[in-house]
């Protein structure tokens, strides 16, 4: 992905955009499915809300929506509200499980595979961000 001596800005959301897109199509295309490669991409996908607008809260604490201010703000809240990555931060959190589905290399949520979640997941954030 990158050359030897070459200078990585960890701070940039880009960057670890085009890591977890990289991750996934590698996931995508294993045989046995990487476990450790899969949590990457889930615990990637749930955080990067978070480099795009550090510090930024969508709900006050007693629940309400915050008032965006920037795009940075604006683009979080519509994060937020999407499902997908309501079901990532379920499962980061520990309140939704991944199953493997028995005889098959899937892992499912809610009765969903977990393949179309991350996929909705990232063409959501290409589309509306990283385009």
């Amino acid at each position: 992905m990158h050359a030897e001596n070459q200078t990585i800005d960890i701070n940039s959301e880009e960057y670890f955009f085009e890591i977890i897109k990289s991750s996934f199509i590698k996931y995508k295309d294993e045989k046995n499915k990487s476990v450790e490669r899969l949590l990457f991409i889930v615990m990637g996908l749930n955080h990067l809300n978070e480099w795009i607008a550090p510090g930024y809260a969508p709900f006050t604490k007693n629940g309400k929506i915050n008032v965006p201010k920037t795009k940075y703000e604006q683009f979080s809240n519509d994060v937020y509200l999407n499902n997908e990555h309501r079901i990532v931060r379920e499962i980061c959190s520990k309140s939704k499980q991944m199953e493997s589905r028995a005889n098959t290399p899937c892992y499912m949520v809610d009765g969903r595979d977990i393949e179309e979640i991350i996929e909705k997941l990232i063409l959501f954030y290409q589309t509306r961000w990283f385009f």
